[in-house]
């Protein structure tokens, strides 16, 4: 090496060291320890200068090299250390970045030897300064984390990132030189509490997010103690505002630890944002001393005690059927938020008064996020835990999967799961050797599949729980196959009253005075159950009340629950009298109670009808839903007779507001009396889009009275919810081609598209309007990666809506390369429906689709539909034989060689001589196949059913297909009546209605090929034909090709003749 290229090496050392040196200026972490390597690394360069130019040119090259990709590391190592330090190093040990730091010097030191440096003058090493910068850098490392783990509480998925953090902190104590751990870095174990005032200040800080549902201690009686929790004691309470019971967790701080304190956070946090019949209910927190966390009380046990310990009778099969289903439902809604369980076992899953399914202890759950869709923490029980969290891998929402399969499996065998192994075992039995439990033989085969498919070890196979659900809901899971599921409503919870402390509650119905009257009232009313009904019947509550007690309204809505239709008699007189004291707010009171009245005692209540009308001008829109009601139930007469005062209401009236089926059946009545007043029918467009029962005729009467203008809105509204299958085929008849491509720019149209198909009664509408859609031709590529693909393809029946969607979508190349599995599915859907009479033709138009473009035609070829195709072509159930023809043309034109052509050309001769108006198409067919297959047509057959054709007397049209047709196949094969051919071109195209430019050129061409193959030059010269073609020609001139075609064969003609 030269000395100026030497010298630029060493510059470029120089270059990549002050690189480093300007990176390192951003350290946050073990700036002692760079440092320390810093200034180890400048004295090496500053030794290096003497090789600028003298030295070992190879030992200097290699060096000089070596050096430069040592600083490379170096900035490695800082990047990990720098602001973004608890993005990155949090993940790594610290013995790890030291260890780093060592190999680099030690890199250093080997660099030395190779150069015959005196190590010990160049670098300067000291043990003890290089102990101190360990000692300080691990100190800062773990004040920091500390400080970390005080502001991380709150953080979403705060357990995983807590577990980080501890897992750092003890990595440190372990890291810490040993003469100095007790003395420099106290002791902070994972379970260590962490200062009371600390943990006192954080805890109320994180509480103080829930102010809105904060239940104050004078609002709470405490019953008894009902268990301890980690880090405080459940009681049993009574809320006295309300009635019920409810499970009341007392939190003691000093108690309590940092990680239990990310685990109480998250599990409110979590608790607060879902809200599901089966999910545990948070009903509210006390964030000051004592600290509570209070929840719905489910008085049933856990699955776990149901199962191993039952007090009572045990789980029945279809208990556990019902529980299963409802789990499942939980879990649904728990993933639809983003929530991650992780903890699913038996014992977390308790059953509520009505032995409904609640999930509940959220303490160890994750989010997932659309930023982040992947977690870490290695938590939960391992007896329920998915290999991927065992083997701390990354993971997602279907760990809850494998967990349910093992929960379904425990309910199946009343055994627990993994008893006798330990941890360990577990690991080695699930995570390395891949084994699951053992299924007995008497589970039902719906069931042993599911668990199966729960526990499949690569999770993107497991079922998600929206499949699972409908799986249920469709009778093919049950825990005992002589008890099918006939319907969904089998599996549903029979109520969802909370449990009640019902003596507490008939002593404040019995005292009107009492201040919780109203608000026990409203509560219990919201939801009663048959049971309380009785008890309060049998507390003989109403019979306590006269007409000077308080709070009259709260008397009759009271009233208008316990009474039954044969006890209103006695109380008719009562409620008049407590109904006239009444003020104008308390008037809806008054109607509800009016509502709940016999019709036999209706007329009694005359006197309130105009009172009634006021509620129209009420602040609250609910009332004057509420008098619509009322006016609906007094009969048309009544409707009539207020006719302009409902218009009006409901003229400014928000109809989306309305809650409730009574209120819609109100309307339906009302609507079509004073249709005259009202002045925008469209209004009544966002009923159809709720979840009310709508009749099919109030359907039609809103269709038909919107016009077109609202066809689109129409349309959504009916997406919504499932609606009468005609009136949505009406509304898609009205539809153009541009409102079609107007709905689909909303791609969330197909969102509601699916949660439609995942309704059983809406399949065959939601069927028909993703046909509809299907045919914009925006559509194929727009939904080629959604989910409802995969819905359609696994749906039962619906056969025929399914074919004709993939007939749409087939019809896009693009959309056939973009969905390969989609493609096979749909595939073995329409070979299938090839054997069924009912569905062949409409499968034939799938293939149809298909056939229209290259990758349609390589499908039809590649997956072996083609050889069906031709059985069914050549079977007499095939009875759309334009379509099949066309397909036979679109594949010809792809080069696509057709097996048993002859058998379909005998087939098509046949057709020829029995159709009368097809005869184009079975002809353009006969040339499609000729061209790839000029082999498969018979002398007998041509000179019997195609020659014929050739005459003055046929539709010139039918001429030019047939000779196109003789042009296209092998003419060697009518030897036996090619004179009779010649004959026959010869007296057609002397008339003049057939001296078309195209039956010219196409005669001059099958007599050129058939006069070099045979011996017809006499007829040729007698019948003058070169003179006729001479002149014909000369007459083509405006006709480019065809004349030069005939140019070119009348000289080819010319020299026959002539030889």
């Amino acid at each position: 090496m030269e000395d100026n290229e030497q010298e630029a090496l060493f510059q470029q050392c120089v270059q990549v060291t002050t690189e480093v040196f300007t990176n390192a200026q951003g350290c946050v972490m073990f700036r002692a320890s760079i440092a320390y390597l810093l200034q180890h690394i400048k004295s090496f360069l500053n030794g290096m200068q003497n090789l600028k130019k003298s030295g070992d040119n190879k030992i200097s090259q290699r060096v000089l090299g070596r050096y430069c990709l040592t600083m490379n590391q170096v900035n490695d190592l800082i990047a990990l250390t720098g602001p973004k330090w608890k993005e990155i190093l949090i993940t790594k040990k610290c013995s790890q970045v030291m260890d780093d730091i060592e190999k680099i010097r030690k890199l250093l030191n080997e660099m030395c030897g190779m150069l015959e440096f005196d190590t010990e003058t160049i670098i300067g090493y000291n043990e003890n300064q290089n102990l101190a910068n360990k000692i300080s850098d691990l100190s800062f490392y773990k004040d920091q984390l500390l400080d970390m783990r005080s502001n991380s509480l709150s953080a979403t998925n705060a357990v995983d990132i807590m577990q980080l953090i501890e897992e750092r902190l003890y990595s440190i104590r372990q890291d810490l030189p040993k003469k100095r751990r007790h003395t420099t870095v106290p002791k902070d174990t994972p379970s260590s509490p962490i200062e009371s005032t600390s943990i006192t200040d954080k805890l109320e800080e994180a509480l103080d997010q829930f102010k809105d549902i904060n239940i104050t201690p004078d609002d709470m009686k405490i019953e008894t103690k009902i268990g301890n929790g980690g880090f405080g004691t459940v009681f049993l309470g009574t809320r006295y505002s309300t009635g019920e019971y409810m499970a009341v967790k007392e939190i003691k701080p000093d108690k309590i630890t940092t990680g239990g304190l990310s685990s109480l956070f998250s599990e409110i946090m979590v608790m607060s944002k879902l809200k599901h019949r089966h999910v545990i209910e948070l009903t509210g927190i006390y964030n000051r001393r004592p600290y509570q966390i209070i929840t719905r009380f489910c008085p049933g046990q856990s699955l776990f005690d149901r199962l191993h310990r039952p007090q009572g009778k045990p789980l029945t099969t279809m208990q556990k059927t019902r529980l299963a289903y409802q789990m499942a439902k939980g879990l649904e809604h728990l993933h639809s938020q983003g929530v991650v369980h992780r903890d699913l076992k038996t014992l977390n899953i308790l059953l509520d008064n009505h032995d409904a399914a609640i999930i509940a202890d959220f303490g160890l759950c994750g989010v997932i996020t659309p930023k982040s869709k992947e977690l870490t923490g290695s938590v939960g029980t391992p007896n329920y835990t998915a290999p991927e969290v065992l083997g701390h891998k990354k993971y997602n929402e279907l760990v809850d999967v494998y967990s349910y399969g093992v929960i379904l499996w425990e309910m199946a065998t009343n055994l627990i799961p993994f008893r006798e192994k330990t941890q360990a075992e577990i690991i080695d039995h699930v995570v390395h050797r891949g084994l699951r439990l053992k299924i007995p033989k008497n589970i039902t085969d719906g069931l042993r599949r599911l668990i199966v498919n729960c526990w499949a070890a690569n999770p993107s196979e497991r079922p998600q729980f929206k499949e699972i659900v409908k799986l249920f809901e469709t009778g093919m899971i049950t825990f005992n196959d002589k008890e099918p599921i006939t319907n969904p409503q089998m599996l549903k919870a029979e109520s969802d009253e909370p449990p009640l402390n019902l003596k507490y509650i008939s002593s404040v119905l019995h005292n009107p005075s009492n201040k919780n009257l109203c608000s026990v009232v409203d509560f219990i009313t919201k939801d009663m159950s048959n049971e309380t009904r009785d008890f309060l019947i049998g507390e003989e509550i109403l019979d306590s009340y006269d007409s000077d007690s308080e709070h009259p309204e709260r008397r009759l809505l009271l009233a208008s629950h316990l009474l039954s239709d044969d006890m209103y008699d006695k109380y008719v007189d009562k409620a008049i009298e407590t109904i006239k004291t009444l003020n104008e707010e308390q008037l809806c009171y008054a109607i509800k109670f009016i509502l709940k009245v016999p019709e036999r005692l209706l007329s009694k209540f005359d006197f309130f009808i105009e009172e009634s009308i006021k509620s129209f001008n009420s602040n609250d829109q609910e009332s004057g839903f509420l008098a619509i009601r009322l006016l609906s139930k007094f009969g048309t007469e009544t409707t009539k007779k207020y006719h302009t005062e409902i218009s009006e209401f409901l003229n400014k009236s928000s109809i989306e507001n309305i809650r409730s089926q009574e209120t819609v059946n109100a309307i339906v009545q009302i609507v079509p009396v004073i249709l005259e007043d009202l002045k925008d029918s469209s209004l009544f467009i966002s009923l159809l889009s709720g979840i009310f029962v709508i009749p099919a005729e109030f359907q039609t009467f809103i269709v038909d009275r919107v016009g077109a203008e609202h066809i689109q809105i129409l349309f959504r509204a009916f997406l919504k919810s499932p609606r009468t299958h005609s009136v949505i085929a009406k509304i898609l008849t009205m539809m153009k081609k541009s409102d079609i491509d107007k709905i689909v720019e909303d791609q969330t149209v197909f969102d509601d598209l699916e949660h439609l198909l995942n309704m059983e009664c809406a399949q065959d509408s939601a069927l028909m309007m993703f046909y509809v859609l299907s045919t914009s031709p925006n559509v194929p590529h727009m939904i080629s990666k959604h989910p409802i693909l995969n819905d359609i393809l696994q749906m039962k029946g619906h056969e025929l809506q399914r074919l004709m969607i993939f007939s749409a979508l087939f019809q896009s190349e693009e959309f056939t390369k973009e969905t390969p599995l989609i493609t096979e599915g749909a595939l073995k859907l329409l070979i299938n429906a090839l054997n069924d009479l009912n569905y062949a033709n409409c499968a034939l138009r799938v293939i149809g689709s298909l056939s229209t473009h290259k990758t349609g035609n390589a499908v039809i070829s590649d997956f072996g539909i083609l050889p069906i195709y031709v059985q069914y072509f050549l079977s007499p159930n095939c009875t759309d034989l334009s379509l099949c023809m066309t397909i036979l043309i679109n594949m010809a034109k792809f080069s696509i060689k057709v097996p048993q052509a002859s058998l379909i050309v005998s087939c098509l001769m046949q057709d020829l001589v029995d159709s009368m108006n097809s005869k184009p198409t079975v002809l353009q067919t006969m040339i499609a196949i000729a061209r790839s297959s000029p082999e498969a047509f018979q002398a007998s057959d041509l000179q019997h059913n195609i020659l014929p054709f050739i005459s003055p007397k046929e539709d010139p049209l039918i001429v030019l297909y047939v000779l196109d047709l003789f042009n296209a196949i092998d003419l060697s094969v009518v030897k036996s009546f090619s004179r009779i051919l010649v004959y026959c071109l010869l007296d057609t195209i002397s008339q003049p209605e057939m001296q078309y430019p195209e039956i010219l050129a196409q005669s001059i061409t099958i007599i050129n090929t058939l006069s070099s193959l045979y011996d017809v030059k006499d007829m040729l010269k007698d019948s003058s034909v070169l003179e006729f073609f001479k002149s014909a020609g000369g007459q083509m001139i405006n006709f480019s090709d065809l004349h030069s075609k005939i140019e070119s064969n009348v000289k080819y003609l010319s020299l026959y003749l002539s030889s």
